[in-house]
């Protein structure tokens, strides 16, 4: 296992460069049944958009401003049980997702590729699904191909073969399935059979295609894929240690490649590195670097890999978490480390406003300056509250603007009944202090088609709706008083 560890303390953080962040960003927050996962950014004339998932409603769409205010957001329901992938901004303005649909059958459960377009008006242009009772296929990261198809990597599995094997999944522009292909060695350098595993796919300067896959029984754990468009191989090429895992790749203007994996030490379990490789488009090896991360009180942590991207100095920036060489500790941290396209590490920094922060994506927006989006856990006496968490880094990486979900936003605890519902719903819940309280129920487009605000005295409160006149269906009620926030599900029969 190739192992350096780069030691660079770490630099002090300071507010000055950026306002601080009065709020986070809390969407259809549910303490049974719904949380939001953290999403892909992508910056569009100045705005930030994301795109996310809301487990028990959907796939969630959130356009912010750079101080992450909400300007927009819509969900789009049913698709509650595809685990989302990927997910990236087209040409007409609107969205490809990609990921894993996951169907409960009489025994067991059915996995299945699966591809979701959404319009630049957020309607649905299709959703297609790759099924086959008798085979696992696990969507991941997806491309558009030069046929306007859109070209879903994975793994695929068949009952009793013992292996996995690459797959691409090709659907055409009206959400047809057009092309399925496996990709599998009876031999690879002396292993019979070995399981490929494939996490990520990318285009590359020559119209190729290239596929970031881990391996397993295998020296080499981790393998890039070579491919033309049309899925004709071209060649692979191996590299990494044994206890290496692919994370994702990303391409670069000038033809070349990074690779980022996680790299488990195979003499102590519980030490974890970072790495990052960069390829010219041959898959020749440019440059590699393996990093842990020292603390402020000079302890070693892990650093956990979760994304990598490039940024418009041809370098790279990697977001993970931080943590204890503890197998069973959580992340501790937000880390963040800039490269050079020359392999040095400029800058890294380490955010810690939680014992539970989940790192998921990081962006550099057309300032220079970067955002970061995270799962924030929050425990409260119903149980786990979970929230997005959004932090801006200047260019240097010096200077922080967060916010911290636990110490600026308080938790209401609210009652609904009846929930099912028919004509009315009421929420009860209990101000801390006299103010202003504002109730909205939501449609899953996001669309308020009830909202009431009350100028209330400390104590109990109950606010009622008449939801008459409103289609039967699953509804978002949120309450806001002050600096706290509740929203959960709703339903009228």
């Amino acid at each position: 296992m190739k192992y350096l560890q780069i030691v660079i303390i770490l630099l002090l953080m300071s507010t000055a460069a950026f306002a601080q962040v009065t709020k986070p960003v809390i969407l259809f927050e549910d303490t049974s049944s719904s949380y939001i996962t953290a999403g892909f950014f992508t910056e569009v004339d100045g705005q930030i958009e994301m795109v996310t998932q809301v487990r028990g409603f959907g796939i969630g769409y959130v356009v912010m401003d750079t101080t992450f205010e909400v300007l927009q957001e819509y969900i789009k329901p049913n698709y509650a049980s595809m685990g989302l992938e990927d997910a990236f901004k087209l040409n007409d303005g609107g969205y490809l997702v990609t990921g894993t649909k996951t169907t409960l059958l009489q025994r067991s459960r059915s996995y299945n590729v699966s591809a979701l377009r959404i319009n630049a008006s957020g309607d649905l242009v299709f959703q297609s699904i790759l099924g086959d009772t008798t085979i696992r296929n696990f969507g991941g990261k997806s491309v558009i191909d030069q046929f306007g198809r859109v070209v879903v990597s994975g793994s695929s599995y068949k009952w009793g073969s013992g292996y996995t094997s690459i797959s691409l999944t090709r659907f055409d522009s009206t959400g047809n399935l057009a092309a399925y292909d496996t990709y599998h060695y009876n031999n690879l350098n002396g292993v019979t059979s070995p399981s490929l595993h494939g996490m990520d796919i990318k285009e590359l300067s020559d119209g190729n295609f290239v596929i970031l896959a881990s391996t397993n029984r295998m020296d080499d754990g981790l393998l890039v894929l070579f491919t033309t468009q049309q899925g004709d191989t071209l060649g692979t090429h191996l590299f990494g240690g044994k206890e290496d895992h692919a994370v994702n790749l990303a391409t670069t203007s000038d033809g070349h490649f990074y690779v980022l994996s996680k790299d488990d030490d195979p003499n102590d379990y519980k030490k974890v590195a970072s790495q990052v490789w960069k390829f010219t488009n041959m898959g020749e090896l440019v440059w590699e670097k393996s990093y842990t991360y020292l603390d402020d009180q000079g302890i070693n942590q892990n650093v956990v890999p979760l994304k990598l991207r490039t940024t418009s100095d041809g370098g790279c920036i990697v977001i993970g978490g931080a943590k204890g060489i503890a197998p069973t500790e959580t992340l501790s941290s937000i880390h963040v480390a800039k490269f050079s396209s020359e392999g040095d590490m400029q800058w890294e920094i380490a955010i810690t406003d939680s014992a539970n922060q989940y790192p998921k994506d990081v962006l550099q927006l057309q300032d220079g300056s970067y955002i970061l989006n995270a799962v924030y856990e929050k425990v409260i006496p119903q149980g786990l509250d979970i929230y997005n968490y959004y932090a801006r880094l200047s260019p240097d990486g010096t200077h922080v603007a967060t916010t911290s979900v636990q110490d600026e936003v308080g938790s209401l605890t609210v009652q609904v009944s009846p929930n099912p519902f028919t004509n009315q719903v009421e929420a009860s819940f209990t101000l801390d202090q006299p103010g202003t309280y504002t109730a909205r129920l939501y449609d899953l487009q996001g669309r308020v088609v009830q909202e009431t605000a009350q100028q209330a005295a400390a104590g109990a409160q109950t606010v009622r709706m008449n939801t008459s006149n409103l289609a039967a269906g699953q509804y978002v009620l949120r309450i806001q008083a002050r600096d706290s926030m509740w929203s959960g599900k709703v339903v009228k029969r």
